[in-house]
């Protein structure tokens, strides 16, 4: 029989992993992502009174002066629309500079002076006056693609540490107190983070690790060692459930569900047991997965997550 290393174990659930949680979150169709924007708000100089864009356009510029200055083009969900006071602009890629020309309500036509765009979502407070525009950009926010992609990567890396300390809890003869500290640490910031993506998971951890203290006051066993096989076999199996319910959601998800769910109990039985192996049997180990995931999984049915 060939003997697999802890090291080859753990680069292949690296990939495994990386794989799983790049194409679940990966949009089916890229047009589909976050595109940069341009809303616009509309202030007015006391001298006028408030006034309704009709209609307008954004012009494209590639030097300050917009000597060739081009309408943006509408094109599939690229465009720029005005309603009432306020204008949105969306486009695969804008150019450095912009201005606004814009029809009032008063059947004057002003135009602004020009702009750049320095957030992915900017916000722009636009002051009218009798003749003109002006434009300022505001408080934007970044790509929100960018946000996703750190927090993917972030727990890539806290989901292969786990692995590695569970690999290290199984092959010790006892339970190090460091690792076991290290490994709640770690399991706790994959709850958390790992719950901007879906809420179930730090919900599902939540109601096992009270359960689980349940069973550690009436089983006399040890309290440290039992929550973080608890937290750490959770934030395992949850991130695959949730990969694989995001990969597979074509298919009939109530089978597929209960599919998945019995290979997490026989998944966290063996967590539990085999760092535990010379304190209990397979059997507790198997009986407090099943309890844990039976409870979970029932009030995961009631909670709108």
């Amino acid at each position: 029989m060939l003997r697999t290393s802890p090291l080859r174990i753990t680069l292949t659930f690296l990939c495994i992993s990386t794989l799983f949680l790049l194409s679940s979150a990966a949009p089916a169709n890229a047009d589909l992502g976050p595109k940069p924007t341009m809303s616009f708000e509309f202030t007015f100089t006391k001298d006028i009174p408030s006034l309704l864009v009709m209609e307008g356009m954004l012009l494209e510029c590639e030097e300050a002066a917009c000597a060739q200055a081009k309408p943006l083009e509408a094109f599939g969900p690229q465009s720029f629309s005005c309603f009432g006071t306020t204008c949105h602009a969306v486009a695969y890629s804008f150019t450095e500079y912009h201005q606004l020309v814009l029809s009032f309500s008063d059947g004057v036509t002003r135009t602004s002076n020009t702009f750049t765009k320095n957030n992915f979502e900017a916000h722009y407070l636009v002051t009218v006056d009798q003749t003109s525009l002006f434009v300022e950009e505001g408080r934007g926010y970044p790509n929100p693609n960018l946000f996703f992609i750190v927090l993917v990567i972030l727990n890539i890396l806290l989901l292969t540490s786990a692995f590695v300390i569970l690999l290290i809890l199984i092959r010790k003869e006892t339970q190090p107190r460091r690792w076991l500290i290290a490994a709640l640490v770690i399991s706790l910031g994959l709850a958390i983070t790992g719950g901007v993506i879906t809420l179930a998971l730090p919900a599902t951890i939540l109601i096992e690790l009270l359960l689980a203290a349940g069973y550690v006051l009436i089983r006399k066993r040890p309290w440290l060692t039992t929550l973080t096989l608890v937290s750490l076999a959770n934030v395992i199996t949850q991130f695959a459930l949730w990969a694989a319910l995001n990969t597979f959601h074509q298919t009939n998800a109530l089978i597929l569900t209960i599919g998945l769910e019995g290979i997490i109990w026989g998944v966290e039985a063996l967590v539990f047991y085999l760092p535990q192996r010379k304190e209990i049997q397979f059997k507790e180990a198997a009986l407090l997965s099943l309890t844990l995931n039976l409870v979970s999984f029932g009030i995961g049915l009631l909670l709108p997550l």
